[in-house]
């Protein structure tokens, strides 16, 4: 059980405090795969000078997930300050960081739906960190081609199709391009949108220099879920992170 206290130098609003304590929500949801609702939300009364605490009904993020990186806090201590530091004031990776949770926050109706929310967010990165212009995803895809074949375990032979698929995909469900025909089935959509997310979240990480501890974690867990636990429920036929 832990507690964490946030001193601002100049008195700030109730919504403003809980957007902070939303923000920190993130940083537990990134690093850990899942927020916690703390039991006392306490702020000073600036009239009175007392402590008071507010009632406030959490539910934005998702409960600890098997399908996000876990983390123990011995293992994140010496990148938790990194984090905390760009979170709060660099506006960059605040960006990348609330358009990522999406799929944290959002009870998806489809897998395609969870798809699109993960491939808008993959191409909000690379239009802020890739520094290629005009924004083109192809290029993108291929700038992170290292990052893909880390995490998803992609083969040489993968990717020859791998792009062009995931590009035919997001035309088909987020530009309605009905034309476009050998695109990922629903059950694919739902890793490739794991997949993406892992992505994402380790490129903000290295970008932050985090350790390469905290980076590992990231590419056992996205190997975990995007081949092992893909090819386990192949095999079963069945899907049981459909309800997660």
């Amino acid at each position: 059980k832990g507690a964490i206290k946030f001193t601002l130098d100049k008195p700030v609003a109730i919504l403003k405090a809980i957007e902070i304590y939303n923000q920190f929500q993130k940083v537990l949801q990134l690093l850990r795969g899942g927020s916690e609702k703390f039991s006392e939300f306490s702020f000073k009364c600036l009239s009175c000078n007392e402590w008071k605490e507010l009632y406030y009904n959490d539910k934005n993020l998702s409960k600890k997930t098997s399908t996000f990186v876990h983390t123990n806090y011995d293992e994140i201590t010496d990148d938790l300050n990194k984090v905390l530091e760009v979170v709060y004031n660099d506006n960059d990776f605040k960006f990348c960081l609330d358009r990522l949770m999406e799929n944290f926050i959002t009870n998806h109706s489809s897998h395609s739906k969870r798809f699109t929310n993960s491939i808008s967010a993959f191409e909000a990165y690379c239009k802020i960190y890739s520094g290629i212009n005009p924004p083109n995803l192809k290029k993108y895809i291929k700038h992170y081609e290292s990052a893909f074949k880390l995490i998803g375990k992609l083969t040489d032979e993968d990717w020859e199709t791998f792009p062009s698929k995931l590009i035919r995909s997001r035309n088909y469900h987020i530009h309605s391009d009905l034309k476009n025909k050998n695109i990922f089935t629903d059950f694919e959509l739902l890793y490739i949108s794991f997949l993406i997310d892992y992505v994402i979240g380790y490129l903000l990480l290295k970008n932050i220099d985090a350790s390469n501890l905290l980076l590992d974690k990231f590419i056992m867990h996205g190997n975990s879920v995007y081949v092992d636990m893909k090819r386990t429920n192949q095999i079963l036929g069945t899907n049981p992170l459909e309800d997660d």
